[in-house]
């Protein structure tokens, strides 16, 4: 019965805006975008996506290049538009 009573996510206060059941509420909370455990840590350096053995030169060349591949992709679709 209990299990059934509404409550607002424990990360209410982080700006999660979910209302589950009290039997769900492990579960969401588990997942809930809101839980700083869910978030991937940022580099205070170069603020890239911090893995154990990050080295910020690294992150920064591959977030370069992405950026550069995905500027040429955009460079071709607009090419093939205007023809």
């Amino acid at each position: 019965m209990l299990g059934n009573l509404n409550i607002k996510c424990d990360f209410w206060d982080k700006g999660c805006r979910k209302v589950v059941k009290l039997e769900d509420l492990i579960q969401h909370t588990a997942i809930c975008e809101h839980n700083e455990a869910n978030r991937l840590k940022t580099c205070d350096v170069c603020y890239c996506d911090k893995t154990r053995d990050h080295d910020c030169v690294e992150a920064l060349l591959e977030a370069k290049c992405s950026a550069n591949d995905e500027i040429d992709l955009l460079k071709r679709t607009v090419k093939e538009l205007k023809i």
